[in-house]
């Protein structure tokens, strides 16, 4: 039986391009680290190689999920263009403590904060804990059901698009079991993409 209710939406979540930060460099500000001339090429090949034309891009805005998005932007000048703060990568150590430091130096603080489960933990000012994360990645998936565009291109972080495939398959309610099985899920490469279809409200 056909619900007359809703209609399916393609949904294509696209990493950002290698910016300086795959590279384990340091950063002054990691919102602003940009992408790096290999990831310049990723974005650009990504835009050519999409399996739609959209109707609504959508990024976080981080400096490497815009530079990203900008050719398929370019390509695509009729498709609407937002910005959605939901989409930010995840920010589980205090952003101040972390300024200059390469990924070799946070690595130890990284593996403290996995090993200790807490879903509920918050490093500093700016962090988020691990339940922020997942409210954020529903929050996301209730927008794009409302949305009335049915082709959407969401430009994220691996982080987050990996908390946004686990509520497609269903919310678990032990937080930390979740916290657990996310660390064990398939890691999401630079410009990859995965295509997903979800149900919408019909207006």
């Amino acid at each position: 039986m056909i619900d007359e209710g809703c209609n399916m939406k393609q949904i294509l979540l696209l990493r950002h391009g290698q910016s300086i930060l795959n590279l384990g460099l340091a950063a002054e500000d990691h919102t602003l680290a940009p992408l790096t001339e290999e990831g310049v090429r990723q974005a650009e090949q990504a835009s050519r190689d999409l399996p739609f034309a959209p109707e609504l891009i959508a990024s976080s805005p981080y400096r490497r999920t815009v530079q990203t998005a900008e050719p398929i932007r370019k390509r695509f000048p009729q498709a609407k263009w937002e910005l959605w703060n939901e989409l930010h990568e995840f920010t589980y150590l205090e952003p101040a403590s972390c300024v200059g430091l390469t990924r070799d130096e946070r690595r130890p603080r990284s593996r403290a904060y996995w090993q200790a489960t807490d879903p509920d933990y918050v490093d500093g000012e700016g962090a988020e804990s691990f339940r922020m994360l997942m409210h954020r990645a529903e929050v996301v998936s209730e927008r794009l059901q409302a949305r009335q565009e049915n082709h959407i291109i969401l430009v994220s972080h691996e982080q987050f698009i990996k908390a946004f495939l686990m509520t497609m398959n269903g919310r678990d309610e032990d937080m930390t079991k979740t916290m657990r099985r996310f660390k064990k899920t398939p890691a999401v490469g630079n410009c990859e993409t995965i295509l997903l279809e979800m149900k919408g409200e019909r207006l």
